[in-house]
């Protein structure tokens, strides 16, 4: 059977020891297996903030923490990123299934290909990867994450964990572009197409323009279009009443926190 256990028998044993160490050390909470204080984590009240490649996931995350810090809001976010559970879990996964040697991967093109994947065998996609975690230690509080994208995470957390709320965050796709052209973060390396095919119809003539003005760039076009045969560029914007959708064009990062930081208070209440 093609579960956690696959990924338990088969997969975790061949992860470098370096690796496997490392991940453990940073989160002690975390478990794939029940222990004595622990809980599943799709039991647990969490927060999934949603928002595709420059969307400003980042940015509310830190606007949230300064919150934090001035002791306006709390929760916790002992969670693994997105990132650390598709280096972990998704792409060895992926590979061990295509019989390939376990190995970094640093292209995006290459993650989103192996992100594919492993959805082909666990429908959940890294919201099924994020599922099986057991969390030890839970005091109450409600706990951020930024680990789902697209539809079928979504229906999965929102299907599977009773308790986690999700909160879907949208930009412009030009926005998008501009933000990844012009922001330094070493992760954006990606080779394929640079196309604007993949657009709106009504985008790609401004995405086009924009290109040759040196207003956005190939690599931001590069990563949006594989990023985009992954999931959909538009919001799922879903009925549900555990998701929330914030079009944040003309939000300042300070507004978008307030919404998220309203919702997190909710959540605590209602727990």
């Amino acid at each position: 059977m093609i579960d956690v256990h696959y990924f338990l028998d088969s997969v975790l044993p061949q992860l470098p020891q370096a690796q496997r160490e490392a991940f453990f050390a940073t989160y002690p909470q975390i478990y794939f297996a029940p222990q004595a204080d622990s809980q599943p984590l799709m039991t647990l009240p969490v927060l999934m903030l949603v928002a595709l490649t420059g969307t400003g996931k980042s940015t509310t995350l830190n606007a949230l923490a300064t919150r934090r810090e001035a002791g306006e809001l709390a929760y916790g976010d002992q969670l693994p990123s997105r990132r650390e559970i598709a280096d972990f879990i998704v792409i060895p996964t992926a590979q061990t299934l295509l019989g390939e040697h376990i190995q970094p991967v640093s292209d995006r093109v290459r993650r989103f290909f192996y992100t594919r994947n492993f959805a082909q065998y666990f429908s959940g996609g890294i919201a099924q990867a994020f599922a099986w975690l057991h969390y030890a230690g839970h005091t109450g509080e409600t706990i951020i994450s930024e680990g789902v994208r697209g539809e079928a995470e979504i229906r999965f957390a929102l299907e599977n964990c009773p308790r986690w709320q999700v909160v879907e965050l949208a930009v412009n796709p030009i926005t998008r572009l501009k933000r990844l052209s012009s922001r330094d973060d070493k992760f954006d390396h990606a080779t394929g197409s640079a196309d604007v095919d993949f657009l709106p119809e009504a985008l790609q003539a401004v995405a086009l323009q924009a290109l040759n003005a040196g207003g956005i760039s190939p690599q931001a076009l590069t990563i949006l279009r594989a990023e985009a045969e992954n999931y959909d560029l538009a919001p799922v914007q879903l009925d549900h009443a555990r998701y929330r959708y914030l079009q944040t064009d003309n939000l300042t990062p300070e507004a978008v926190a307030e919404q998220v930081a309203l919702i997190v208070k909710e959540m605590v209440n209602y727990a």
